[in-house]
């Protein structure tokens, strides 16, 4: 409904009804009886409700251009990026957004279009043309239906943009005033404004991030093989991510608590593929019994810059959540589980 739209978008910009009132030259009665839906505008107010929003009369009125020239353009850009096809000209996509300078996607295609084309032709003289694009669509981000998009995608974007045109102060600038952050952008412009010991303590948090979402996401992907009888896999799998924790320079205490989960998911899928697990049991009880009340004053790696922070090993919450998991998770290994858990910890799932 159109009384709707009104009140939505008076809200979005904190105005009064009084004060639309005043600036479109009519009574707050009038609004207020819009966006109750007992009235309509006259049309020539609809003109001026459009341009003080700074949106079409087809939105107001919810009329969805189905342009089919548009479209078809739209999939003509789409199918120029996928596949680096450069027969659209500048001009060509100037002339479409003249015409439909509300259309939301228009606009990410556009300058999505407009970047790759700069980086084949390795020229940049479409930066201002790309960004103002940008700025567009960010502004009609609250009206498109499609959220395929967010909005955060295009700030990205034109950090992307400006760190690729070489502008590493516009782009701290645009992190700094938008409140969105890039990691890989921020390190890249610390390091040309030459403070280097702020971009290794942002590539180090890149460094550790990855590592933990490794950790993560693999131990995960262990169950789900077990699940599906994939043993050897798991079995592999385990292993891999062992080799990679051990391989890590990394000073005491570091990665001690992922250790024994994969050592523990290790010994499990060794009894499933009758392998010998007695040598994995072995160490993973000596390393609870050697670090159960271990503390560091540091656990990171040696590639860590950042600022050094207390490491405390909670090895009874450790147990908990690995209990609680086997709990949670009763596959047809879940005998194997609880076995090597009691092997381990002395004690059965359920005490």
């Amino acid at each position: 409904m159109l009384g709707k739209k009104i009140y939505k978008l008076r809200k979005k910009i904190n105005v009064s009804q009084e004060e639309l009132a005043m600036a479109i030259n009519t009574s707050r009665q009038a609004v207020s009886k819009w966006e109750l839906g007992e009235s309509l505008p006259e049309v020539n107010k609809l003109k001026d409700i459009a341009s003080f929003f700074g949106v079409s009369i087809d939105y107001l009125l919810d009329y969805d251009v189905k342009n089919t020239s548009c479209n078809d353009f739209l999939s003509r850009l789409d199918n120029a990026i996928n596949n680096k096809d450069f027969s659209i000209t500048v001009d060509e996509i100037k002339s479409y957004v003249l015409r439909f300078n509300n259309n939301f996607l228009l606009y990410c295609y556009s300058f999505t279009y407009l970047f790759v084309l700069e980086l084949e032709k390795n020229e940049r003289n479409l930066l201002d043309l790309i960004i103002a694009y940008c700025k567009k669509a960010i502004s009609l981000y609250d009206f498109q239906e499609t959220k395929d998009i967010t909005l955060r995608d295009i700030h990205l974007f034109v950090i992307q943009t400006y760190t690729t045109y070489k502008k590493y102060d516009l782009a701290m600038d645009y992190m700094q005033k938008n409140n969105v952050y890039d990691k890989k952008a921020a390190a890249e412009c610390n390091y040309r404004f030459k403070k280097y010991e702020e971009s290794l303590n942002i590539i180090s948090n890149i460094y550790m991030s990855a590592i933990n979402d490794i950790l993560v996401s693999t131990q995960l992907e262990v169950r789900i093989l077990l699940k599906q009888k994939m043993e050897k896999e798991a079995y592999e799998l385990t292993n891999w991510i062992l080799n990679l924790i051990n391989s890590i320079e990394k000073q005491e205490g570091g990665f001690l608590e992922d250790k024994i989960l994969y050592l523990y998911l290790k010994a499990v899928c060794e009894k499933v593929l009758k392998i010998k697990a007695e040598k994995t049991i072995q160490d993973l009880i000596a390393m609870v019994n050697n670090v159960e009340n271990f503390k560091s004053d540091s656990s990171y790696i040696k590639f860590y810059h950042g600022e050094k922070v207390p490491f405390y090993t909670d090895f009874k919450d450790c147990k908990k959540k690995l209990k609680e998991e086997i709990i949670e998770d009763k596959s047809e290994h879940y005998e194997l589980y609880c076995e090597v858990y009691k092997e381990i910890f002395g004690g059965g799932i359920d005490e």
